[in-house]
């Protein structure tokens, strides 16, 4: 014990506090914990949505990916075609095709279906056109 307890022994004097240990301390202490408790319940809740989100999220961008490298693929092999025509276009017996085909679309400016008959005759009359136009059946 400490010194101090001698003497407070020595003159008589008892010092004492009533607490109650088993309720009072904790009965101003009830909302604050009842309210943390709930801020907890909350936060584990949150925490759960956001982990949800992202392994979703993860999902949908690996099916976006393969859905992206599918087009790539697509676009490669129309490229492809693309050069092999051109190549095929450009060879010396086709000079001609070439010739004639550089020559028909310098001249024609645009082409529309039949049904769009009105859009072209508003495209003439406002002098939009550098080429002719051109109505298919």
């Amino acid at each position: 014990m400490p010194a101090c307890w001698d003497t407070w022994k020595e003159r008589g004097i008892s010092v004492r506090i009533p607490v109650n240990l088993s309720s009072e301390p904790f009965r101003r202490d009830r909302p604050i914990l009842l309210a943390s408790g709930v801020c907890a319940a909350l936060l584990a809740a949150l925490l759960g949505i956001l982990v949800f989100l992202m392994v979703s999220g993860r999902g949908q961008a690996g099916e976006l990916r393969a859905s992206v490298d599918r087009l790539n693929a697509q676009l490669r092999s129309i490229a492809a075609e693309q050069a092999k025509l051109d190549a095929t276009l450009r060879q010396p017996a086709n000079a001609f095709v070439l010739e004639r085909s550089a020559l028909l679309n310098t001249l024609v400016e645009r082409t529309y279906p039949l049904t769009e008959a009105a859009e072209a005759l508003r495209v003439i009359e406002d002098r939009d056109v550098f080429g002719k136009i051109v109505v298919t059946p």
